[in-house]
């Protein structure tokens, strides 16, 4: 099933929270869907697959822990994005003072991109493309400062994130690539020709 990436999927229990949310998102271009719980987000996704899954208020501590394993699970292109207090595996997790506009940032730049036919940039190999096409575009964006040698550090300075996001997005980038470490994940960049690509992030 495709993946519309300026669709979301607006997950919150309180009912006014909700359609408040999904009203601004839909005056800022997002095709938008709502559920009340997790369960009713994973029906919903399982109907027609969202870009972005944006959870709110209302979930106990643990559910959203829960509902991102289970979409990472079945939907791994699903990128997640939490306004809350705690850290998530998988998943971008925003303070609760964050401002809508932060949250539109957060979407914008973790949706996972539709697949469609792309020109190969130089030095990349069709595996390689096939590979790049599982990352969101953050998740390309970090791994081409991987292959370039920045540590964690400054990644995350660079993209005004906290390391412990950074590390996050590291250990799905070797879920998804396969592989168990940095020195693994150079040797497939180096065997593909992902290494000091400037077009990682532009592949979808």
């Amino acid at each position: 099933m495709s993946i519309d990436e300026r669709t979301v999927l607006v997950v919150c229990s309180d009912r006014l929270f909700r359609e408040s949310a999904s009203a601004y998102l839909e005056q800022q271009g997002w095709r938008v869907w709502a559920a009340a719980d997790e369960l009713q987000a994973l029906v919903g996704i399982s109907r027609s697959v969202p870009g972005a899954v944006l959870v709110l208020e209302g979930l106990d501590r643990h559910k959203p822990a829960a509902l991102v394993r289970q979409i990472h699970r079945r939907w791994p292109l699903v990128s997640v994005t939490i306004l809350g207090s705690f850290p998530v595996d998988g998943a971008e997790v925003l303070l609760r003072t964050a401002t809508a506009s932060q949250v539109i940032e957060a979407l914008e730049r973790t949706a996972a991109p539709s697949p469609h036919p792309a020109s190969e940039p130089d030095g990349l190999d069709r595996e390689g493309i096939a590979l790049l096409r599982k990352l969101t575009r953050r998740e390309r964006r970090i791994l081409s400062y991987l292959v370039a040698g920045l540590t964690k550090g400054a990644i995350a300075e660079r993209l005004g994130v906290s390391e412990h996001t950074v590390r996050t997005h590291q250990q799905n980038l070797h879920r998804k690539l396969g592989v168990h470490s940095r020195l693994e994940l150079m040797r497939l960049a180096s065997l593909h020709g992902l290494l000091g690509s400037q077009d990682l992030d532009r592949v979808v």
